[in-house]
């Protein structure tokens, strides 16, 4: 099946797959589309003559010139020689064909060898011979572009010459006039015929085109008597493999008229200097420069199947704040989800698009990393005056891959200029090329048609366009630099009907073209200098902003006074580094900030206790002094556009604080019995004239078997884990009543409480009430009551009946809570009493 036939049953077959499957496929089903469209049969049957002579009117020679380090012969530099790539040795053979003539008469030349290098090194084809006749000849137009006929299975192709490779990679073949074993340097050579074809083996015709390039071809246009000439034109094609796996493809068409000339395609340009500003720029010279280090040059599409291809780019995003920096140095930013060159487009002319000599400006980044990026902006406009603050920017960031040069050196003529395609990973049928003539100047001053003068060139300079671009076909040339892009170039004093070379505009220069396979652009608005920013960090008694920035401030508020050194820092949403950092105005609150971006999203305003140091990563949130909390969050986002910002507010409240309270001393009422707490036992205070609404006792109080709260009974066990709460007056006083068990003996009864202001803050620290609860004695004296007196009066002396006699200290219960022994005088006491009714009762046993 031929491989047009191939590809348009792989489309049908991906159409059917796609009614399945979706839209996943609509990319694919579009490529085949596209292929089977844009390369006509020619592209799909050889590599040689069938891409770079599309008509037999317009040949183009494949040229070894080696005096002028131009072609493929013997002991060229590895960029200058002819290469094929086998992928699967066991399958894949070579075939070639070629018609040698004699540089200038067009004879057959019989003098040509040929060899052909493995990618080991080793010569396996050693020098041969060219015979223009037998197999490898290619003798007519017709065959060389029908391609070898392998097998008999392509009646209408040449009879090939073939090799079996041995091994995977990258073989060349040099060709040079003389002998097998030297080269005779100044005699030229072409082939108007030629073609290098890797087929495999199983089923012969199936060809593998994209397989056969060379970084710097040296190309002849002839005409029909193979000779080369300034009449001929070249409508060939070629493509670029970049650097970045993108793919374009070049066509030239009739009018381009070079004589011998080089076809490469670079990343640097013309020169290798790693300043692409000035290695892009067409340059006069009298030699082909070397153009290594180029890309791979393909005569079809490169076989996608080894020179694999990228992905179409990802759009590039500006970073906010997009411009950062105050006048007049600004740090433009953006990213990058691809390497790639940038280019930064400032409109700021008031009218859409880029517009060369008014105040827009394009920077230009090369070799852009993956990733985050910064430039240095030094603030002027494209007339070179310093933006002012007010300025606003339509900000762009393209994204640019597979760039690609295409030096031409020594093309006298090009009146049809170039037409670049991008074909991979995107089809773009008609891509914007660039070009700086500009630096072009007259070589020597006289033209005619004495030799000497053909070096010279007097068309004078051209244009440069290297910001605007031109959609192709573009940058034609003729008789001089054609500034206003009229396609086909016209000519001048009748350049292109005489033999004189030295009114083309393209002799002894190299004019370069550049431009990218595939782009993607991000905008945005954007502005220069810096806005004002200001704040209250507000005192927010009534917690009226209740955790949000919303009415933060209320009618009797003021600006905080903690007492202590608070800081507002700026810090930068894309490196989380701070931006400014002020000290907040210790009486009122208020602060000022003077260096905030414009058109910032995700800006963020943090308190701080230490001051920011600009650059550096931000302090913590701060840390409020003991007794105050915030009522807002300490932190907050916001976003700027070119007007100053102001009400960047905070809230913070100062607590409220409880009493701590000794209340007056009682006697331990005893047993389980309870004490009233006074309300005056507790109290607490609003420092910021609001008011204590209620109190929360925290915990089971000390030297306490009970507490009775509102009527309810707690003990140890069962006092609720988070405390009791208990409404107060606005001095802090419980309006519902309070009472304790001490336990027994001389104790204090300690009550933890904090209280909770109006705004439903409460206290960080903890108030005590204090019960000191005290015992009392109780003592007396057993009489001998010798006089009878029966009145209950004393008369007489204390007893001592010679034996031990105790007094029982009896509760109003009948439990004896002490005993002690009455002295000899009769006397007894007991000390550590708790209140209540008790009795004495004597007893001679213990």
């Amino acid at each position: 099946m031929p491989i047009l036939n191939n590809i348009n049953a792989c489309n049908s077959i991906f159409k059917v797959l796609g009614a399945r499957f979706g839209r996943q496929l609509n990319y694919w089903i579009g490529l085949l589309a596209f292929l089977t469209s844009y390369f006509t049969p020619l592209d799909l049957k050889a590599e040689g003559t069938a891409s770079v002579s599309p008509n037999s009117s317009t040949i183009t020679a494949l040229g070894i010139l080696p005096d002028q380090n131009r072609g493929s012969y013997l002991n060229a530099a590895d960029f200058q020689r002819v290469k094929i790539r086998i992928n699967d040795h066991t399958r894949e053979n070579i075939y070639y064909g070629f018609n040698w003539r004699v540089y200038g008469s067009g004879n057959s030349a019989s003098d040509v060898y040929y060899r052909v290098t493995a990618p080991n090194g080793t010569i396996v084809i050693s020098a041969r011979n060219w015979s223009n006749s037998g197999a490898g000849f290619i003798s007519s137009y017709a065959t060389a572009v029908a391609g070898p006929n392998i097998n008999g299975t392509n009646t209408s192709g040449y009879t090939p010459k073939g090799y079996n490779p041995s091994q995977n990679g990258d073989y060349y073949i040099e060709f040079w006039r003389g002998s097998a074993s030297s080269m005779t340097a100044s005699d030229w050579a072409t082939s108007p015929y030629f073609d290098i074809t890797v087929a495999d083996t199983v089923g012969s015709t199936n060809v593998k085109n994209g397989r056969v390039n060379c970084t710097k071809w040296c190309f002849v246009a002839v005409n029909g008597s193979f000779v080369p000439s300034a009449g001929s034109s070249s409508a060939m094609t070629y493509y670029g493999y970049t650097a970045d796996s993108t793919v374009l493809k070049v066509s030239l068409a009739q009018g381009f008229k070079p004589i011998a000339f080089d076809i490469a395609v670079t990343k640097y340009g013309v020169a290798n200097t790693s300043n692409f500003l000035s290695d892009r720029r067409s340059v006069n010279s009298s030699t082909s420069p070397s153009l290594d280090s180029g890309y791979r040059v393909f005569l079809n599409l490169p076989d996608t199947n080894i020179f694999i291809y990228s992905k179409q780019p990802t759009q590039a995003q500006l970073n906010t704040p997009p411009i950062l920096g105050c006048s007049p140095n600004y740090l433009i930013r953006f990213k990058t989800f691809q390497a790639g060159d940038v280019k930064i487009i400032l409109d700021m002319n008031g009218t859409a698009g880029y517009q060369r000599g008014t105040a827009d400006t394009i920077i230009e980044i090369f070799n852009v990393p993956k990733g985050d990026n910064t430039y240095s902006w030094n603030g002027r406009n494209g007339l070179g005056n310093l933006v002012s603050s007010s300025t606003s920017i339509s900000l762009g960031v393209v994204l640019l891959r597979g760039r690609f040069n295409l030096p031409m050196y020594d093309a006298e003529m090009n009146d049809s200029g170039f037409k670049v395609s991008s074909v991979l990973p995107v089809v773009i049928t008609n891509s914007t090329l660039y070009w700086d003539d500009a630096q072009l100047t007259n070589v020597g001053t006289t033209c005619n048609s004495t030799t000497g003068t053909q070096q010279n060139n007097i068309t004078g300079t051209g244009l440069d366009n290297k910001f605007v671009g031109t959609v192709t076909p573009a940058h034609a040339w003729n008789g001089n630099g054609n500034v206003n892009q009229i396609i086909p170039a016209p000519a001048v004093s009748g350049n292109n009907a005489n033999t004189n070379q030295c009114d083309d505009y393209g002799n002894v220069r190299v004019i370069n073209t550049w431009g990218w396979v595939t782009s993607a652009t991000a905008n945005t608005t954007a502005g220069v200098g810096c806005l004002t920013l200001t704040g209250t960090l507000w005192n927010d008694i009534n917690n009226s902003a209740n955790n949000t920035f919303t009415n933060i401030f209320t009618t009797g508020e003021s600006g905080a006074n903690t007492g202590a050194s608070l800081y507002a820092t700026l810090i930068d949403p894309l490196t989380g580094n701070v931006l400014e950092s002020v000290l907040i105005n210790s009486t009122n609150g208020t602060y000022s900030m003077s260096t905030v971006p414009k058109y910032g999203t995700g800006l963020v305003i943090r308190i701080t206790n230490t001051q920011g140091t600009v650059g550096s990563a931000p302090p913590a949130v701060a840390t409020l002094p003991t007794g105050w909390t915030n009522t807002s969050p300490l932190s907050r986002t916001f976003t700027t556009t070119n007007s100053n910002v102001t009400g960047m507010d905070f809230g913070i409240e100062e607590l409220p604080s409880p009493s701590t309270i000794t209340a007056s001393s009682r006697v331990n009422p005893g047993g389980t019995s309870s004490s009233t707490v006074a309300t005056n036992s507790f109290g607490g205070t609003d420092p910021s004239s609001g008011q204590i609404d209620s109190l929360r006792i925290s915990s089971f109080p000390t030297n306490a078997t009970s507490i009775t709260i509102n009527g309810i009974t707690y003990t140890s066990g069962s006092f609720p884990s988070g405390g009791v709460v208990v409404p107060t007056n606005s001095s802090g006083q419980p309006t519902q009543s309070i009472s304790v068990d001490p336990v027994d003996g001389a104790v204090n009864v300690v009550i933890s409480y904090q209280v909770k202001d109006n705004a439903n803050k409460w206290s960080t620290t903890t108030g005590t009430a204090t019960v000191p609860f005290t015992t009392v004695g109780v003592s007396g004296t057993v009489f001998n009551d010798g006089n009878g007196l029966t009145d209950g009066s004393v008369n007489g002396t204390g007893t001592n009946t010679g034996s031990t006699i105790y007094a029982n200290l009896v509760d109003g219960s009948g439990n004896v809570v002490a005993v002690t022994t009455v002295a000899s005088n009769g006397t007894y006491s007991f000390s550590d009493v708790n209140g209540g009714n008790y009795s004495v009762v004597l007893s001679t046993t213990s």
